[in-house]
């Protein structure tokens, strides 16, 4: 199908000035949605195609996933005005950081725990190390198997080096308090929103029925006058 500039260029007609502007106006006006239910479908669209998945995903890792987890976050608190879509985005930024860290520690373990295992230091991998049972209690372990030792060792040389499994801790302490005063905030707002909406529709209501009482029957207006001016008694 042809657009009107491409025919108008066929057939040699050029365009006037006064055309042009009036092309460049009717350009620049919002075609957006205009409802609020179209307003919140658009929002949806980054949502929807992962736009923020593939930015804020690093590589290696699977955007569907945090978009899964955005797009469940998001249905539940249900967004119905501008405040209530940043407080559920600043929700789900939070609660995937949680999320992000937990893979994150366990990484920075396995990162240690295999320069340990390349390296030159001694571990016998093949035999378990124990203890004397002369110097225990009754009952008590004897015996640390290879994998918590590595655990052990991974985290010893992480802190005797560059700490970063302590300043990870502390990353997500951060995040879960801010997550849950932001949540704590949005639950607020929702109530809050809601008990002015109950309300108003209840004075709404109650306007309505008296708008719509019905008069006395065979009053005439000598009567209706008696009847709601005050008498002296």
């Amino acid at each position: 199908m042809r657009s009107k500039a491409n025919s108008d260029q066929i057939n040699g007609r050029a365009r006037s000035a006064k055309q042009i502007e009036a092309s460049q106006k009717n350009g620049a006006k919002g075609k957006g949605p205009k409802t609020e239910e179209g307003k919140r479908r658009s929002s949806m669209n980054a949502l929807k195609y992962g736009i923020y998945a593939e930015r804020l995903v690093p590589i290696g890792q699977d955007p569907q996933v945090y978009d899964e987890y955005r797009q469940r976050v998001w249905q539940q608190w249900d967004p119905q005005d501008a405040l209530e879509e940043e407080l559920t985005l600043q929700l789900i930024r939070y609660g995937w950081k949680i999320r992000f860290y937990e893979v994150l520690e366990s990484s920075l373990y396995s990162s240690e725990i295999l320069n340990y295992y390349q390296s030159n230091l001694p571990l016998d991998h093949r035999k378990t190390r124990k203890i004397d049972k002369t110097y225990l209690i009754d009952h008590a372990k004897d015996q640390l198997n290879k994998s918590d030792e590595l655990l052990a060792i991974a985290f010893q040389q992480n802190i005797n080096e560059n700490r970063a499994l302590l300043v990870l801790n502390q990353m997500d302490m951060r995040a879960f308090a801010k997550y849950h005063k932001t949540l704590e905030i949005l639950q607020q707002y929702k109530r809050k929103k809601n008990d002015y909406r109950t309300t108003h529709q209840r004075k709404k209501k109650n306007k309505i029925s008296i708008s719509q009482r019905a008069l006395p029957k065979g009053k005439d207006c000598r009567s209706l006058y008696r009847l709601l001016t005050p008498q002296k008694i």
